[in-house]
């Protein structure tokens, strides 16, 4: 199939072996990276957990450690999308069509990705002001 059977809106796009390679190290460090969110966020989650379930104390400690509990949360999701994006720019790397939506896909994620990442940035500021 040429370009010109191809429907409207997908496409391939077109690498050469260089590139190719350096998407696929960039999908390898990209699940590295998540893997390592999704561990030390998960250790995170546990830690939060046994404060939780051990809290003895005021009803204020309780919901400051359920609130730590979605904070160190986050990260395990955020590492999850940036697994999921770095399959999908892998993907560009490995074939030959569907390019375009396995951009499209990695993208998203990765959008997600960031917004996460500014919440956690945010998260000390408005901590600070409650």
């Amino acid at each position: 199939m040429d370009d010109a059977d191809e429907p409207a809106g997908v496409a391939r796009v077109e690498f050469d072996e260089a590139e190719e390679r350096s998407l696929v190290r960039l999908a390898g460090a990209m699940g590295l990276v998540g893997l390592l969110q999704m561990l030390l966020g998960g250790i995170g989650v546990v830690l939060a957990l046994l404060v939780v379930v051990l809290a003895r104390h005021p009803i204020e400690l309780l919901i400051v450690s359920v609130l730590g509990l979605l904070y160190v949360g986050l990260p395990v999701w955020q590492g999850m999308l940036l697994r999921e994006a770095g399959e999908a720019i892998g993907k560009v790397a490995g074939s030959d069509e569907d390019d375009q939506e396995y951009l499209a896909s990695a993208f998203r994620r990765l959008r997600a990705v960031f917004i996460v990442e500014l919440a956690l940035a945010l998260w000390p500021l408005v901590r600070g002001l409650l």
